[in-house]
């Protein structure tokens, strides 16, 4: 997305999604029996879901192609999963109207973005750390983690 070049902008957008559907729960134990209609949670949801876990999505997809699986395929199921079942209750009117889960997607994404986003943030640290302790070195080649690079789409190092 041209409008999001660090992620972080992303990150933000699904916390500021995310919490409203999850205040309900933390509201609870306070005796506070609340929740969002269903097509507000579908409203909500929906651009968390899509939107900021389309990385998770991608990745999954492109582990597939390779005849693997991985963590952020796992992530596209299971949180489609969840999001799939309220779609289907909330469309069939069910009688467990109340019993939605698009907070649990919505907060498994948000979660494992911002999570995603310290990784890639410390990554890059790392790296050009690395890179800077090389072009100070007397030009020799030298290993560099590899296994860092591998965390995240290519960024720039600037």
């Amino acid at each position: 997305m041209a409008w999001n070049t660090d992620g972080r902008v992303s990150v933000i957008i699904s916390f500021l999604l995310s919490a409203p559907l999850i205040a309900p729960m933390l509201l609870m134990p306070f005796g506070v029996h609340w929740s969002l209609n269903g097509w507000w949670q579908l409203a909500l949801a929906t651009p968390v879901q899509f939107v900021l876990g389309w990385r998770f999505y991608r990745a999954g997809f492109h582990a597939l192609k390779a005849g693997s699986g991985n963590m952020d395929l796992l992530i596209a199921i299971g949180t489609s999963a969840a999001y799939g079942l309220s779609l289907f209750l909330l469309l069939s009117h069910s009688e467990h109207t109340d019993e939605y889960y698009f907070e649990g997607s919505a907060v498994i994404i948000s979660t494992l973005s911002h999570a995603y986003q310290s990784i890639v943030s410390v990554d890059e640290r790392v790296l050009r750390s690395q890179f800077s302790e090389l072009s100070e070195s007397d030009h020799q080649p030298r290993a560099l983690s590899l296994e860092l690079i591998e965390h995240g789409p290519a960024r720039s190092l600037n």
